[in-house]
């Protein structure tokens, strides 16, 4: 009978090895000398598994993620303002169809990186930065073709800088929720720039940011 029983003490302290749990913690199963006794290694077991099961303390981010979730999200919120502005205000179906697509990718990215910064504890910003919403007032007091340039002006410039953002927070980033958002988002937000750039290659416009390459510019947009 004790034979068995320390068979199974010593079974049970193998499993919570293979858990992950410390030798110290395991070390209190051996000690079970009767059957009474040994009901501490089933709840000790249970208990491991909890131990191991347990997710990061939230709300330990580096300065750098913390720095990228809250400007991300503000890109989120000024493009969806943005893109909203110009499906009323662009004169260009092209232009219109670009605001309309802002929209969409935007708030879908706004949704995903919502719960990576739940996950990882953080509280986004509500409204764009100030720069943004100074743009939109900007953007709201133009018509026709001038509100046309400059909205995609606007879009290269706004995209440039995301990208170098996200590109920060792929190669500098410490949380994994928001890596991955940052390298899932990453390329719809290059599409973007590639889509803005032969808009505005279609304006005739100069000192275009982005890609200079415009046939790929033009592929990626037929994609859409």
């Amino acid at each position: 009978m004790r034979k068995h029983l320390r068979y199974l003490v010593w079974l049970g302290v193998a499993l919570m090895l293979l858990l992950g749990v410390s030798v110290a913690q395991a070390s209190t199963i051996v000690r079970a000398r009767t059957w009474t006794d040994a009901a501490v290694v089933g709840s000790a077991i249970t208990r491991a598994r909890t131990w191991t099961a347990d997710p990061p303390a939230k709300g330990n981010l580096s300065p750098q993620d913390q720095a990228f979730a809250r400007k991300a999200a503000q890109i989120d919120l000024g493009e969806e303002a943005l893109g909203k502005l110009a499906q009323q205000k662009a004169t260009g179906a092209d232009v219109k169809d670009f605001g309309k697509l802002m929209v969409t990718d935007h708030t879908k990215a706004e949704r995903s990186l919502k719960a990576a910064a739940s996950a990882a504890g953080i509280t986004l910003p509500s409204q764009p930065s100030a720069q943004q919403q100074q743009m939109e007032q900007k953007l709201s007091s133009q018509s026709g073709t001038q509100f046309d340039q400059a909205y995609v002006r606007g879009m290269l410039k706004g995209h440039d800088k995301a990208i170098q953002a996200f590109q920060t927070e792929i190669e500098n980033g410490q949380n994994p929720q928001l890596k991955q958002y940052a390298e899932r988002e990453l390329p719809v937000i290059q599409d973007h720039i590639r889509i803005a750039e032969n808009l505005a290659g279609r304006e005739k416009m100069s000192g275009k940011a982005g890609l200079n390459n415009q046939s790929e510019a033009i592929v990626a947009s037929n994609q859409r």
